[in-house]
């Protein structure tokens, strides 16, 4: 998702470090990957999906599932996804039916990015193959409640302006109408991810304020037309691009990726923003890659400490607590995502390893209500 080379934290003291037990997901060297893993989600059934820089045998990077018992290729009678690139998106909608996107091209000309949907039989390209003629790769794939799908990255129409997909089940739009999204030039400044509250308004993190470049805004649809929030420079001097939403409506964002100052998780509770969790909030000189919320509104991120050590921390609303999770090598991105399930298992992974140095999925148990 984010091309980091080093992430550095000092933890606060203020902070719970908690030495929880995780274990590798589906056993011992199970999983037998060989690259690093963007992105994890979960259906309803239980299942955990992977998807990243990983390649199979034919040197495509593919979707990995596990039903509870083993880690499988997720195809259908030999018909695999063939993606030529990084995978940095798995959305998962209420009927199982799974829709990834990323860094890769159609197969057969090479020039258009695509989303690819999987329906628990075949892959195929939607809507079709390069009907929607993307010109950039895709950061974002977020299905809601009702059936919609949701789509950012770095695409722009012919009048170079950004713009959100959405498809309502018949076709695909720009939403809210062509050229009301962003105009920007530079595909280096585009959307990243997105989230969805209870009133089914969708945010979308970040861009530069158009009047300001040292303002970075978020983008809200509400169901007509688009706004700005405005990011102040003491909250994120740099560009965030991972947020979250409560069931309160409460927003999060995270991800400034420089190292000259902490980095925290901010809130922004529609009126003001403040550092979530104060003075408890571990202090970050490096970016947090990735921010969740689950379903007691406990927000989780990323973090990596001064000596290269993973941790996942977690705020229940009172305080932070943070949970190692082990490598044998601390190198490269560190833990670049986390996924909470819907029995509040904790799942993280990114460029860690196990003692036989084989990457490998983290999963630690149910955790929200024993700490």
């Amino acid at each position: 998702m984010k091309n980091i080379v080093t992430t550095i934290i000092l933890l606060s003291s203020l902070s719970q470090i908690i030495q929880a037990q995780f274990i590798e997901l589906g056993g011992k060297s199970s999983l037998k990957i060989n690259g690093a893993v963007l992105t994890l989600n979960s259906d309803k059934n239980g299942n955990i999906y992977a998807a990243g820089e990983f390649t199979n045998n034919l040197s495509r990077c593919y979707l990995v599932k596990f039903d509870g018992i083993k880690w499988t290729e997720l195809q259908s009678a030999g018909q695999v996804l063939f993606a030529k690139d990084k995978i940095n998106t798995i959305g998962i909608d209420n009927n199982n039916n799974i829709y990834v996107g990323g860094d890769y091209k159609d197969i057969l000309l090479g020039k258009y990015f695509m989303i690819n949907y999987y329906n628990g039989t075949i892959w195929q390209e939607m809507p079709g193959v390069n009907e929607l003629k993307l010109n950039g790769k895709i950061s974002h794939v977020l299905p809601d409640n009702k059936g919609n799908i949701y789509v950012c990255g770095a695409f722009k129409n012919a009048s170079k302006y950004s713009y959100i997909l959405k498809y309502d089940g018949k076709k695909w739009i720009e939403l809210g109408g062509s050229n009301s999204f962003y105009k920007d030039a530079v595909m280096s400044n585009h959307p990243t991810e997105m989230a969805i509250d209870n009133q089914n308004n969708l945010y979308v993190t970040s861009l530069v304020e158009s009047s300001d470049s040292n303002i970075y805004v978020i983008k809200k649809f509400n169901g007509s037309v688009w706004s700005n929030i405005k990011i102040p420079i003491s909250v994120s001097p740099c560009q965030p691009y991972t947020l979250a939403i409560d069931s309160k409506n409460n927003m999060y964002i995270s991800g400034c990726g420089s190292t000259s100052f902490y980095n925290y998780v901010y809130k922004f509770n529609g009126l003001k923003w403040e550092k979530l969790g104060g003075q408890s909030a571990p202090r970050c000189n490096g970016p947090i890659q990735k921010i969740t919320c689950d379903k007691n509104d406990h927000i989780y991120a990323t973090i990596t400490d001064s000596i290269q050590q993973y941790y996942i921390a977690k705020y229940d609303g009172v305080k932070w607590t943070t949970f190692r999770v082990p490598s044998k090598t601390n190198t490269g991105n560190g833990l670049t995502t986390v996924h909470v399930t819907s029995k509040s298992d904790i799942i993280t992974t990114g460029e860690i390893n196990n003692e036989n140095s084989d990457r490998y999925i983290a999963k630690l148990s149910n955790v929200t209500n024993n700490i």
